[in-house]
């Protein structure tokens, strides 16, 4: 549970971060960042920690990919609208 909480701040970031893509009229971005997030780095975490951590795995694999995609869509914005 205390590595699940880590992921608490990008997961509110992310949400954040979002409104303003959808603000700027593009959607698609943050809706493929997210499913690169969730199928490619989230079970990929998962997978390989599970053998050495167990469930706390899941958690890991949350915290890394929240974060991973709050960096792809901030360094997006930064490069595509000079923020």
């Amino acid at each position: 549970f205390r590595v699940f909480t880590l992921s608490m701040f990008f997961l509110a970031a992310n949400t954040y971060i979002t409104r303003f893509y959808y603000a700027k009229a593009n959607s698609v971005v943050p809706v493929i960042f997210s499913l690169i997030s969730v199928f490619a780095i989230n079970l990929g975490v998962i997978y390989l920690m599970i053998d050495s951590h167990g469930a706390s795995a899941i958690a890991y694999g949350t915290v890394i990919s929240a974060a991973a995609n709050f960096v792809m869509l901030a360094i997006y914005a930064r490069v595509k609208w000079k923020l």
